[in-house]
């Protein structure tokens, strides 16, 4: 845990401070053609490397993928950023860790959306928490999902880009035969399918509204019984200057564009509710409470509190 915690933490120390380091000698040679690596200061990487208290040594790569990382992981057209990968000492096989960082022009949820697709057509099976999608979103970042393929498992996540667009993030950690996140079957025996698991659209914020934190819930998110009932709870912290019942118009909208029905809301100055419903897949009947809420003295100075809970009714 140590060295992946030193890892992280190198990841980022790099992203802040290599395209600040290699830009003026990167304008010198413009005229090169390809990514440029001999600016790297990889000794500079491997003595911060040890000063973390690690063995891993490293290969960085900007503009393209090191040895450790499969090549067709990238979609055709997809720019690469960069990849840092870590090697196990001494004998410098790619076994460690990898970051791969790339550049889309979607936004994080889209952009996950997309890259997974990909990686199921190149082989990849999904994770554990992928058959889980949707909820409230911060429209920042997404929420991570998962993948793994032979003795490989990739960690997927996506931010905003401020030039536009979003950074995808790859981080690649090695499994053995004994142990995969991806074997579902053996770290939940006897557990439900990932694919039974309720679905939500995305739920985007308003426009204008800050997202301050989003998630399941503390008590596990989603519940379920051997019958095929279930529960999923989610919900949302926004600043946002808006009324309950222009929160709960906002995302009673994208609920009905996922073809849920709605009702009637019943809001007031302080908070409001609505009720929506629909049928799944195999017909199941789905029942959701849409709440928002007004927080006084909150930590925002327009503190909006947002909840969403999905009942399934037991099958037939």
């Amino acid at each position: 845990m140590p060295a992946r915690s030193a890892f992280c933490r190198l990841t980022l120390f790099l992203a802040c401070t290599l395209p600040v380091a290699i830009t003026p000698l990167a304008a010198q040679r413009a005229s090169r053609a390809g990514p440029d690596t001999a600016t790297v200061p990889l000794e500079l990487v491997a003595a911060l490397l040890g000063s973390m208290g690690t063995d891993l040594l490293p290969e960085l790569r900007v503009g393209g993928l090191t040895r450790a990382v499969p090549a067709d992981v990238v979609p055709r057209g997809t720019r690469v950023l960069g990849t840092l990968s870590s090697t196990q000492a001494p004998n410098g096989q790619p076994r460690g860790a990898s970051t791969v960082i790339m550049i889309v022009d979607l936004f994080p949820e889209d952009a996950i959306a997309q890259y997974m697709s990909h990686l199921d057509r190149t082989g990849w099976k999904p994770g554990p928490g992928y058959g889980q999608r949707g909820g409230f979103a911060s429209g920042q970042t997404s929420r991570p999902t998962a993948a793994c393929r032979d003795s490989l498992f990739v960690m997927v996540t996506a931010t905003l880009r401020p030039a536009g667009g979003a950074h995808l993030r790859l981080q690649f950690s090695p499994t053995t035969a004994q142990y995969s996140p991806c074997d579902i079957e053996r770290r939940y025996p006897g557990g439900r399918p990932m694919e039974d698991e309720i679905q939500l659209p995305v739920l985007l914020p308003p426009p204008g509204a800050r997202s301050i934190a989003s998630g399941e819930s503390t008590a596990g998110g989603m519940s379920s019984g051997g019958d095929g009932s279930a529960t999923r709870s989610t919900h949302a912290t926004l600043d946002a200057r808006l009324t309950p019942s222009e929160i709960l118009a906002h995302y009673a909208s994208q609920l009905k564009a996922a073809g849920w029905t709605a009702s009637a809301p019943t809001s007031t100055a302080e908070s409001g509710l609505q009720v929506l419903g629909m049928r799944d897949a195999r017909g199941r009947t789905l029942r959701a409470v849409l709440t928002a809420m007004v927080v006084p003295d909150g930590a925002a100075p327009n503190e909006r509190d947002v909840g969403l809970r999905v009942v399934r009714t037991r099958a037939r």
